[in-house]
């Protein structure tokens, strides 16, 4: 066998009479190849379609979530914004009173110096300085309030009357003026 030769012709040993039952051999399996492959191919399509409007519904949903929330969430968002400055004010309040307790204390301790028959009209603290406006029917409990103010030396360290007058409605009005430590 020459390898560059002439090609040979093949040869055809099947009979005559066997050949129209292999062609339609070949044919029944070539349609029913085709056949499978049409089901494969109408199978795979199918899932993947089925799937794709799985993934369409589940985004569909999951979009209607995330608007039902985003509306949801616009409802509550002004009080979110209220809650959350209350909590920059608690702070704030938090803060000052702990920069005030000494002064809190002292002011507590200015308290326990008034007698029954006096009361407060103002009081200002600016500066560790008291400004004291006090009522009373009668001057003597006027005064005895300026003497217990005086008596508190650990919390007070001046304490000066600047008037005491008489009010229009049959009272008096003291104003004094008290050094805080």
């Amino acid at each position: 066998m020459p390898l560059f030769g002439k090609k040979q012709k093949e040869l055809n040993l099947i009979p005559e009479s066997e050949q129209p039952l292999r062609i339609g051999r070949i044919k029944t399996a070539s349609t029913l190849l085709s056949v499978v492959v049409v089901v494969i191919v109408a199978t795979v399509s199918a899932v993947i379609f089925s799937l794709a409007s799985f993934e369409e519904n589940k985004a569909k949903e999951i979009s209607d979530n995330i608007t039902s929330k985003i509306s949801s969430w616009q409802t509550y968002a002004p009080v979110a914004e209220q809650i959350g400055d209350l909590k920059g004010k608690i702070s704030q309040i938090k803060t000052a009173r702990d920069q005030n307790q000494a002064y809190y204390e002292k002011i507590t301790e200015f308290g326990k110096t008034i007698p029954s028959g006096v009361s407060l009209v103002s009081l200002d603290l600016k500066n560790s300085n008291l400004t004291v406006q006090a009522k009373a029917s009668d001057p003597r409990n006027l005064y005895q309030f300026y003497e217990a103010i005086k008596k508190q030396e650990k919390t007070f360290t001046t304490v000066a009357i600047s008037s005491l007058t008489k009010s229009g409605d049959a009272g008096y009005v003291l104003n004094l003026n008290v050094g805080v430590k």
